[in-house]
C-alpha cells in the first residue's frame, strides 16, 4: 500500500485493521450511522562457517539493494489494535503509484545464484512442520489476518509463502473463528486458480498457514506498471477470474473481497485467488443468504451497504468492478478524501464514468450489466461467457489453462523478487517480540 493510503475492509464478523497484516473489521451498532438515507537447528543455520547461512546472508543483501531505487507507493492502514473499518485512499493510491520500471534494476538474481528445483512433491513423509523447519527470507505480502513471508524449508529445500498471525491479535479482536474457517475452506477447494494451502501448524504465539510461493507479483502491481490494461489483456484475465468464482460457487463458497491485491500471477502470468479471510461457506450451514456487512470499501455491493440479504452476486458485482479497474486503472468508486459515507452514497446512487478512456461498447456493455444497483437485474453468471465482450474467448480452453497468458513476469528464478511490492520487503521478517500480560488459551487453538 502506499504511504498515503489507507486501504482496507471490513466486517461485523470479526477482525480488525492494521498495517496490511492487522485484522480488518469493525462492530456497527446501526447500519444507519453510515447509510443515513436507509431505514534445521537454530545453531546450524546462524553458524558464520555454515554455507546456508552465508547464502541467506548474501541473499537478504542483494534482495535490499535491488530495490533501494524503487520507492513504495502504499501505506499500511491505521495501527489501531482494535477492530475497526478499514478503508483506502484510491485516488492517492494511484496518482501516486508511478513506479519505475524493474527492468532497468540490477537484481540481485543476476548474480551466480543456481537456480533452485521445484519439487514435484511436498513433503512425503509427512511429517508435520513447525516454524524451525524454514528459513525466513523476506516479507512478500500481507493477508487479511497476517503477514505473508517467503521462506525454504529445510527439509525439502523448496520455497513457499507462509502466513503467520499473533495469537493475542487473533483473540483481542474476535477473529479465531474467521482463521478456522479459511483453513476449512481450503480443505475444500483445489482449482489451478487458486492459491492452494499445503499445511497448518502452530506455537504457543503464532499460528501458521504455508502456501504455495508464486513470485508473478499482485494483478494491482502490474496494472500500476501499465497504467490500464487493453482490452486483450482484460478478456483473459477477466475469464480467469471468471472460472475462479464459477467454481468457488459451485462449492457454494462466496468470496466477498475480489480486488487486485488478492489476485497474484504465477511464474507463466496465469492467476492465482489468494486471502479467504472473508470468504464464507454457505453450505456449512446450509443457507441461502449472508447478512454480514464486509468487503474492501470501494468494492461494497449497494445491496450491503443498504443491508439487504445477498449470496453470491456479491462476488459478481465485484467481478464489475475488476474489469473496469483493468480497464480504467482505478475502481468505479472512490472517494478522494476517504469519507466513507461519501463513498458509500456514491455506490448507492452514482454511475462509473465509461468515457474518460477510449473503451469498446461491448466492454462498456458489459460492465453496465454487472454493475446494476439491483442485483436481481445484473447480468446472469452463466450469460456472462456469452457476451460479446468475450466473443473471441474460449472459456473451455481458459479453464483447462490451455491459452498463453499476455503478461508473462520478468523471473530469473525463485529467488527474483523484482514483482514483489518494496513496502514488502522492507519490512522485518520477525515479528517484535512482546512480553505478555496474559497466558493465552490453548484450548481455543485445538481446532487449528
Amino acid at each position: 500500500m502506499g504511504k498515503n493510503q489507507s486501504k482496507g475492509k471490513f466486517a461485523l464478523c470479526g477482525g480488525s485493521e492494521m498495517k496490511r497484516d492487522k485484522p480488518k473489521f469493525k462492530e456497527v451498532d446501526n447500519i444507519e450511522n453510515i447509510r443515513p438515507d436507509y431505514s534445521p537447528p537454530q545453531t546450524t543455520r546462524n553458524d558464520p562457517n555454515n554455507l546456508q547461512s552465508k547464502f541467506q546472508a548474501e541473499v537478504l543483501k542483494n534482495i535490499q539493494n535491488s530495490h533501494k531505487i524503487i520507492k513504495s507507493t502504499r501505506d499500511s492502514s491505521s495501527s489501531k489494535d482494535v477492530i475497526s473499518l478499514k478503508t483506502r485512499d484510491t485516488i492517492s493510491r494511484h496518482l501516486g503509484s508511478q513506479k519505475d520500471s524493474s527492468d532497468s534494476l540490477n537484481h540481485f538474481t543476476e548474480l551466480r545464484i543456481p537456480t533452485i528445483r521445484r519439487l514435484s512433491s511436498f513433503n512425503p513423509q509427512k511429517k508435520k512442520l513447525n516454524i524451525s523447519d524454514f528459513i525466513k527470507l523476506k516479507v512478500i505480502g500481507r493477508g487479511t489476518f497476517g503477514k505473508v513471508i517467503l521462506v525454504k524449508c529445510i527439509e525439502d529445500n523448496k520455497f513457499y509463502a507462509l502466513k503467520s498471525i499473533k495469537k493475542i491479535q487473533i483473540l483481542k479482536t474476535n477473529s479465531l473463528h474467521n482463521i478456522i474457517h479459511e483453513k476449512k475452506i481450503f480443505d475444500v477447494i483445489d482449482s489451478p486458480f487458486i492459491i492452494k494451502l499445503r499445511q497448518t501448524f502452530q506455537d504457543k504465539e503464532m499460528v501458521y498457514l504455508l502456501f504455495d510461493y508464486h513470485n508473478g507479483g499482485e494483478l494491482f502491481f502490474h496494472i500500476q506498471k501499465f497504467r490500464r490494461f487493453s482490452e486483450e489483456i482484460v478478456k483473459f484475465y477477466s475469464a480467469e477470474i471468471y472460472c475462479a468464482l464459477e467454481y468457488l460457487h459451485s462449492k457454494g463458497i462466496v468470496y466477498r473481497d475480489l480486488k487486485p491485491e488478492n489476485i497474484i500471477l504465477d511464474e507463466e502470468g496465469h492467476i492465482k485467488l489468494i486471502d479467504f479471510g472473508l470468504a464464507k461457506n454457505m453450505n456449512i450451514k446450509a443457507i441461502n443468504y449472508c447478512s454480514t456487512f464486509c468487503g474492501t470499501n470501494e468494492y461494497i455491493p449497494p445491496e450491503v451497504i443498504a443491508g439487504d440479504k445477498y449470496s453470491f452476486n456479491f462476488d459478481w458485482w465485484g467481478f464489475g468492478n475488476i474489469i473496469y479497474e483493468m480497464l480504467y486503472g482505478r475502481p468505479p468508486f472512490t472517494e478522494k478524501s476517504g469519507n466513507k459515507t461519501v463513498l458509500f452514497q456514491k455506490i448507492l446512487t452514482e454511475q462509473p464514468n465509461y468515457y474518460k478512456c477510449k473503451v469498446s461498447p461491448e466492454a462498456i456493455d458489459l460492465m453496465k450489466c454487472l454493475l446494476k444497483k439491483h442485483c436481481n437485474e445484473r447480468i446472469q453468471p452463466s450469460e456472462i461467457p456469452k457476451h460479446s465482450f468475450f466473443k473471441n474467448i474460449d472459456f473451455e480452453k481458459i479453464k483447462s489453462r490451455l491459452v498463453s497468458p499476455p503478461i508473462k513476469p520478468k523471473i530469473k528464478n525463485e529467488l527474483d523478487l523484482r514483482n514483489i511490492d518494496t513496502c514488502f520487503l522492507n519490512e522485518n521478517v520477525n515479528s517484535p517480540v512482546k512480553k505478555l500480560k496474559y497466558d493465552i488459551d490453548q484450548s481455543k487453538f485445538a481446532l487449528f
